[in-house]
């Protein structure tokens, strides 16, 4: 009997190494337990990928061949580790032909898609940053043909996915993070999956053409400026909050012990179309690009290859030839023009929700609870956002003051102009898939079906 209690004395008079030792213990299992899900999740891909690999090819037929564009450094520079742990072998168990690209300089992605050719694919490894750089940087090329779209693939492996997740339907913790290592794992063999059965989808694009500039910009997912994207843009350096309680911090400084009156966004003029699916006027922006690629042998003309989706053209294009819809391409302008906060939002449907919130209706309190709702990508929960779904839309600064002496015109209107540029300047910044741009009037123009994508 005392052999049987001997354990239970010895724990009870060690106690702070027992407790020691058994976290170390539950830390070791828990290890080995995830490891072991990784394991098994990467056995089943690459085995599957190795049945694609194993398929008989013409000895004269060129390999698949597809650049991967990775940014090294995104995500505390994880981002390397995650390609070469989880995506690299399941490529090369397929037998694909793999460039890969990594990117040194902030931009390089942009100008690297600028150029991209002599590839059946590209695939982005990165965050909404990166994905943003690479769709402006190609759909700025000046022989892009609508008929021959480069098919691409969005892997997240940065610390920001918000734009993703949201387009795969993923989801998340609100951090845009993807904090699960094995949750992490299995979205990006799925992922690279998809990229090998050829399984390509359409994506729309906004575009973004700002007053006084050449080239467009183009954004996959958001659109933002005014309080909360000036607020929270470096809410990461509040990191020893946690992830629950550092978006409070900041708002709670700004409203409370702040005038948040400074933070108002300049008066503007916005105006928008209703969103529409396709009709006699503008049937042309829909029509989904031909593949690149024909078929891999003559019998595949009737049985395709199991497990292959590609895009073919439709009568869809027929049938909205025949759709009328008068409110198609009619402008409406809202009537507030004094708001704190502009944000759109790709809904990947043919249109885009707008929220505003107006500075008269919008409390305090309103805006704590939609701006960590901002930062965790959720819908604002506040009665007095105005939520408006859009199709295209234009932004127009309008004048701070508005009254002019008429003895002293021209000096007032310098003085006008001085005051609007320090309105803009205040509002620091114009953010675009979370990337900064200076703020200016710009035309917002939804292309649907404008980019071939591998899908999840």
């Amino acid at each position: 009997m005392s052999s049987l209690l001997k354990p239970f004395r010895m724990v009870r008079n060690h106690w702070k190494k027992s407790v020691f030792f058994s976290c170390v213990a539950l830390y070791g299992y828990k290890y080995l337990e995830t490891r072991n899900r990784i394991y098994k999740l990467m056995t089943a891909y690459c085995e599957e990928a190795m049945k694609y690999g194993d398929e008989s090819w013409h000895p004269q037929r060129p390999l698949r061949h597809l650049t991967v564009v990775l940014n090294p450094v995104c995500n505390k520079r994880r981002s390397k580790k995650l390609y070469e742990k989880y995506i690299q072998p399941i490529f090369h168990c397929a037998g694909l032909k793999i460039s890969l690209v990594e990117t040194e300089t902030e931009g390089q992605t942009r100008d690297y898609m600028k150029v991209m050719s002599n590839t059946d694919g590209v695939v982005i490894v990165g965050g909404d940053g990166s994905i943003h750089e690479a769709i402006t940087g190609y759909l700025r090329r000046d022989d892009l043909s609508g008929s021959e779209i480069l098919p691409m693939a969005f892997l997240p492996t940065g610390k920001r996915n918000y734009g993703m997740l949201k387009l795969f339907g993923i989801e998340d913790d609100g951090s845009g993070e993807i904090t699960c290592k094995v949750k992490h794992v299995q979205i990006l063999g799925k992922l690279a999956m998809n990229v090998i059965r050829e399984v390509i989808k359409p994506l729309d694009v906004i575009k973004i053409q700002k007053d006084g500039e050449s080239e467009p910009l183009f954004a996959f997912y958001s659109v933002d400026f005014g309080f909360f994207w000036n607020v929270l843009q470096n809410v990461d350096k509040y990191w020893y909050y946690g992830d629950t309680l550092k978006p409070y911090y900041p708002l709670i400084k700004s409203l409370y012990l702040k005038d948040h009156s400074q933070f108002s966004s300049p008066r503007a003029v916005i105006s928008y179309t209703k969103p529409c699916s396709g009709c006699s006027k503008c049937f042309e922006k829909f029509k989904e690009p031909k593949p690149l690629e024909a078929p891999r042998r003559w019998w595949q003309l009737l049985i395709p290859r199991p497990g292959q989706t590609r895009l073919t053209r439709d009568d869809r294009s027929e049938k909205m030839k025949s759709k009328i819809n008068e409110e198609c391409g009619h402008w409406h302008e809202i009537e507030n023009t004094d708001f704190l906060n502009f944000s759109l939002r790709n809904s990947f449907n043919n249109k885009m929700s707008l929220y505003l919130h107006p500075s008269e209706s919008t409390t305090k309190s309103n805006l704590l609870d939609d701006g960590v709702n901002f930062c965790r990508n959720k819908m604002p929960n506040s009665s007095s956002v105005g939520i408006t779904e859009v199709g295209d839309l234009q932004l127009r600064f309008v004048d701070v003051t508005t009254s002019l002496d008429s003895s002293n015109e021209l000096s007032d209107l310098e003085d006008q102009d001085t005051q609007k540029d320090e309105s803009l300047s205040s509002d620091k910044n114009l953010s675009i898939d979370r990337e900064n741009y200076p703020i200016n009037n710009f035309q917002i123009t939804l292309l649907p079906n404008r980019l071939r994508i591998y899908g999840y």
